[in-house]
């Protein structure tokens, strides 16, 4: 639209702030639901998650509100509800639109939203992960761009300047929405092909290696055995490979041009690897179990890594297991996903934190066969002789990742 020209305009020239309908009560005094029954209003706070809705409560006297903007002055975030709902007053106003805009945005809905992102745009500065904290003072000053359209009638305006009447160009906003909705489908669309093409290729990837196994799987099903172990007698701890260097001291690097080696520290987050550094003489290692005592996690590497020594050891396994681990990295992947199981018991958000005297006596259960030749076994008890079923704790872990690539194409949608 050609005749649509874009001016600048103080936020406290287009809206006031005004108190929110409230409860008068904190949220503990109140019976929150999760689910509205048609009868219930939304309770809004000064959260973001869910557009500031933390349930719904019984509408009973409460003063509600419905089409409205959201003002939190404390982080600087602006929520639009289309639905009839009430507050918890800390921290947050109602942006009300002065003059003829408030007749305008209640008639083009779409247009409030529109203004509504646009506010967001110029508090969402981002500093220190935090949206720009907008106070009273702040909030009047900031400018926004509006799309604007200059009418005839005077009855119509908005806006005079200079002797020209200009209202808000709803039809043009309501275009801009509808291209960036089509924009946004049609990327989110080719990210999810993107996606679901990988983990398509990840679910064929395990498919055969799984083939690998199967034969030899089916064989050991009828003779397995699953025995307890304490962790003791499988694995000690042992001091890792480390720079003897902090991080701050290391030069880190994001990629591994194949002369670097992982850096493993103990988080979580990329299997624990922070980083590649160049491998100087720093001793290494390859297809180990790091521990973290103090969280309880455990995690498998198949590349060369070194470590920051801080909480961390090497679970080394005991007698013959590591010679028929070493021979099949998916059995020792498999042991690694049992031991997580073990400590992931989430108190408190944390992992369940296993000290030295705590591991060796928790205990795991291992797909093991009967073998005939005293050689081949790991194990003996009372007289028969024992081995770990390769075969069947690598297609056991093969067959679980490709259930997970499946759920991961199956629910991937791109929401429209």
């Amino acid at each position: 639209m050609a005749d649509v020209i874009w001016k600048a305009f103080k936020l406290g020239e287009l809206f006031q702030r005004l108190t929110p309908p409230n409860t008068g009560k904190p949220a503990k005094e109140l019976t929150i639901y999760e689910e509205n029954d048609g009868c219930r209003i939304a309770l809004v706070t000064r959260g973001e998650k869910n557009n500031g809705v933390v349930g719904y409560i019984e509408k009973n006297s409460f003063p509600t509100a419905k089409n409205k903007i959201i003002y939190n002055d404390q982080f600087g975030t602006i929520l639009f509800h289309n639905y009839e709902f009430t507050t918890i007053k800390d921290h947050l106003s109602i942006l009300e639109p002065i003059n003829s805009l408030l007749s305008v945005l209640d008639q083009n809905t779409h247009a409030y939203v529109f203004i509504t992102r646009l506010i967001n745009k110029v508090f969402d500065k981002q500093i220190f992960n935090f949206n720009y904290s907008a106070a009273d003072f702040k909030f009047p000053r900031e400018l926004i761009l509006l799309p604007v359209i200059e009418v005839k009638k005077e009855n119509e305006y908005i806006w005079e300047e200079d002797g020209k009447f200009w209202t808000l160009a709803v039809d043009y906003i309501k275009k801009l929405m509808k291209k960036a909705k089509e924009r946004k489908e049609e990327m989110t669309i080719q990210l999810y092909k993107v996606e679901k093409a990988k983990y398509e290729a990840e679910k064929a990837k395990y498919l055969a290696e799984k083939a690998i196994y199967e034969t030899d799987y089916y064989k050991e099903r009828t003779k397995i055995v699953w025995k307890a172990f304490c962790l003791g007698d499988l694995f000690q701890r042992i001091t890792p490979p480390n720079t003897g260097n902090p991080a701050k001291e290391l030069t880190i690097y994001e990629e591994n041009d194949c002369h670097r080696i992982a850096l493993v520290t103990r988080g979580e987050k990329n299997n624990g690897v922070v980083g590649y550094i160049e491998k100087n003489s720093f001793p290494t290692a390859t297809n180990k179990i790091i521990y973290n005592d103090q969280f309880g996690t455990i995690l498998f590497h198949n590349y060369e890594f070194t470590t920051i020594k801080d909480h961390l050891s090497i679970l080394e396994p005991v007698n013959r297991l590591l010679s028929v681990l070493e021979l099949n990295i998916y059995a020792y992947v498999f042991l690694t996903k049992l031991i997580n199981k073990i400590f992931d018991k989430q108190i408190f958000g944390f992992n369940y934190s296993a000290a030295d005297f705590k591991f060796p006596r928790e205990i795991i259960l291992l797909p093991v066969i009967e073998v005939k030749d005293e050689n081949d076994c790991i194990w003996e008890e009372n007289g028969k002789f024992w081995t770990l079923a390769v075969n069947t704790a690598s297609y056991l872990f093969l067959q679980g990742q490709i259930n997970i690539q499946q759920r991961k194409i199956k629910n991937y949608s791109y929401g429209y």
